[in-house]
């Protein structure tokens, strides 16, 4: 089979920065792709050169170049399991991961490695599904959540490559998740600031009372207040890890998603922290 000849590249990329799918909503997704990358099929078709070859070798040519386009994808589950096939394949096999990783394909992929045929136009789609640690410290909660999920639409055909990437956005802006501002940059400065740094003082009010009786030099009070404040900030920002590990910024809703449990608690530690250092804040108003 002979190579498509070399165009001029339109191309159109976007990191994915919210979304939430379970598994319908997921092959939803990909049976979209896996028409869009058929009619990418016909367009290629299409344009093949027939050249000095005979037209049996052509029309298996063209039979080969149409089956090419039938999405070819991995999905990665958090336990390490790949599975790689088609959608049906995948999706209907028993090892279906419960809750998934990733999710990849690139629509050029089967003509390429098993024809060497490069394909006018195709479509890169990687969902990373894995969600932040929350003991890893080197994680700088100032700085956005990383996630490496992105699509990237490319081809000669500018109608049919701004038509899927389009699609894709429509499609994606349907299902966002539910706590973006959680993973954009500078909201845990803010939180820090209007937050962290009051709750800080006031664990140092409750403390007083304990560092008093320990009758220590004024020296190790000190100390002790300051790990005191200090201790709340870390407090602050483990819950703040929580909180994105609880609610993702790309996220795979399982059948067993214990994603509820886990709001719970965390809403219950932050409620009575808050509530705690509220009702003291009245308390002193109304006795002063």
């Amino acid at each position: 089979m002979n190579a498509s000849t070399p165009q001029v590249t339109v191309e159109q990329n976007k990191k994915i920065r919210s979304l939430s799918l379970d598994r319908t909503e997921l092959r939803r997704l990909l049976d979209i792709m896996q028409e869009r990358s058929l009619a990418a099929g016909e367009i290629e078709a299409a344009n093949f050169q027939k050249r000095d070859q005979t037209d049996e070798i052509f029309a298996a040519n063209l039979k080969t170049i149409r089956q090419g386009f039938s999405l070819w994808l991995t999905v990665t589950g958090v336990d390490g399991v790949n599975l790689t096939g088609s959608i049906e394949t995948v999706f209907s096999s028993p090892n279906f991961p419960e809750e998934v990783a990733s999710v990849f394909f690139d629509t050029s992929d089967p003509l390429r490695s098993v024809h060497n045929y490069n394909p006018r136009n195709k479509c890169i789609l990687f969902l990373d599904f894995t969600r932040p640690e929350v003991f890893n410290f080197t994680l700088l909660p100032s700085q956005e959540t990383p996630n490496t999920s992105n699509v990237s639409v490319q081809g000669s055909d500018a109608t049919w490559v701004h038509g899927v990437y389009h699609e894709l956005e429509n499609f994606l802006s349907v299902y966002p998740s539910t706590s973006r501002i959680l993973h954009r940059h500078t909201t845990y400065d803010l939180l820090v600031w209007t937050l962290g740094l009051p709750l800080g003082f006031w664990l140092c009010f409750r403390v007083s009372p304990l560092i008093s009786k320990v009758n220590a030099s004024p020296f190790l009070s000190a100390a002790l207040y300051v790990y005191s404040f200090f201790a709340c900030l870390i407090i602050l920002r483990i819950l703040f890890h929580y909180a994105r590990w609880i609610w993702p910024l790309v996220e795979f809703r399982g059948p067993r998603n214990k994603a509820i449990r886990h709001k719970v608690l965390w809403s219950a530690l932050a409620l009575s922290l808050i509530g705690s250092a509220v009702y003291d804040l009245i308390k002193a108003i109304l006795n002063g």
